[in-house]
């Protein structure tokens, strides 16, 4: 466990709620029984409210959802260094179906981020180890594509944040409804709402939004396989070569860069789609849409 939260209250209920949920209005609850003497002030015993981030229990999660054809949301990375502001702004985009992980200065945000893994990123500008200007800059500077949201009580550097990328620029405060609003429809724009590329692994077929089954040789589907594994996460060249049965150490891995053209093109020429798989400099791919896999 990465993460918990403790709020004392009352009764015995804990509700556990995920930030990292990809679909909208789930709930897990899970009942403790105590072992003392009802307190005396409150006449009942104690509730514990419990926000729980695990990020192996969220790929769990959302490996399920992707399975049950369940909708998923946007991928947030939100960059905010007043703590109690940060947890309200992660629950109430998680309890809309959105994916948030929280960073509360520049350095967390640097340390959590992997290129291709988000859609927006929700910056604050006053951080406790530099402007968020800088940072707008950088993203921009090294061609991430993704939707850049400000959330900043400077008023009168609009025309800056805006011209040096971001998206939108908000001032606080806001009603939490408006916000929403606003990271639904950039959201939209940058695509986190595209439809399902399906996986059949019984067939070796792969099935895009649009348009008949895509037949694939024994080292596409490998790769393809590989890569819907690890959704939102760079899977490095070494899993990738280990997938498709090759030795690592004495493969050229300009095979593999041939490979992933030819395969892009042949599912644009086929479906008139670019198939989401993007490369991570430095790692190896990702596969960026959303998919899911179907098992016999």
């Amino acid at each position: 466990m990465e993460e918990s939260r403790i709020i004392a209250n009352e009764d015995s209920t804990a509700t556990w709620s995920p930030p990292f949920l990809r679909w909208r209005r789930v709930r897990f609850k899970v009942v403790w029984q105590f072992g003392f003497a009802p307190s005396p002030q409150r006449g009942e015993g104690i509730r514990f409210h419990i926000t729980l981030m695990s990020h192996r229990l969220a790929e769990v999660l959302w490996r399920g959802a992707l399975r049950l054809n369940l909708p998923t949301m946007a991928r947030m990375i939100l960059l905010e260094d007043e703590s109690v502001l940060r947890e309200e702004l992660a629950e109430y985009f998680a309890s809309h179906g959105h994916s948030v992980v929280c960073a509360g200065s520049l350095a967390e945000f640097q340390r959590l981020w992997v290129p291709g893994a988000y859609h927006l990123a929700l910056l604050d500008l006053g951080l406790p180890d530099g402007d968020g200007m800088d940072l707008i800059a950088q993203l921009r500077r090294e061609g991430h594509d993704l939707g850049i949201i400000v959330f900043t009580a400077r008023a009168n550097s609009r025309a800056e944040g805006l011209n040096i990328g971001a998206d939108h620029y908000i001032t606080k405060p806001v009603r939490l409804a408006d916000l929403l609003a606003t990271v639904n429809a950039l959201g939209r724009r940058v695509g986190f709402g595209a439809e399902l590329w399906t996986l059949d692994l019984a067939n070796h077929r792969l099935r895009p939004p649009k348009g008949g089954d895509i037949a694939l040789s024994g080292h596409d589907f490998f790769v393809l396989r590989a890569l819907l594994a690890s959704q939102g996460t760079p899977v490095s060249r070494r899993q990738i070569i280990s997938a498709i049965g090759e030795d690592y150490l004495h493969f050229d891995q300009r095979r593999l860069d041939t490979q992933m053209s030819r395969l892009k093109k042949k599912v644009r020429d086929a479906c008139d789609l670019d198939l989401p798989i993007k490369s991570v400099h430095g790692v190896g791919y990702i596969f960026s849409g959303r998919a899911m896999v179907k098992e016999g």
